[in-house]
């Protein structure tokens, strides 16, 4: 039998990005920390995948494949805060704003 993988419809869809909002809204208004609320809606997002038909593996690596194309972003991101603690150290930034 032929392992059949199929697209989350419309409800599996917007339930993960509201699973997620709503747990991080939580989270801010009881004071909790988000790191459980974030370990949850990606439990949820999981199980939405294994009902997609989808392998752990198979979502790991399709995971694995979209962080690897953001090394050059990071890497920017990363200069551009290197740039500024920079800047702020030396005293160009306080001069600016004096």
């Amino acid at each position: 039998m032929e392992k059949q993988i199929r697209k989350p419809n419309a409800i599996e869809a917007f339930s993960t990005v509201i699973v997620l909002m709503v747990l991080i809204v939580l989270s801010i208004q009881y004071g909790v920390n988000t790191i459980p609320m974030l370990i949850i809606a990606t439990t949820w997002t999981m199980f939405i995948g294994w009902r997609c038909g989808l392998t752990y593996k198979e979502l790991f690596d399709a995971i694995l494949e979209r962080l690897a194309g953001l090394n050059e972003v990071i890497l920017i991101i990363f200069s551009i805060g290197v740039f500024i603690a920079a800047m702020i150290f030396s005293g160009t930034i306080p001069t600016i704003i004096y």
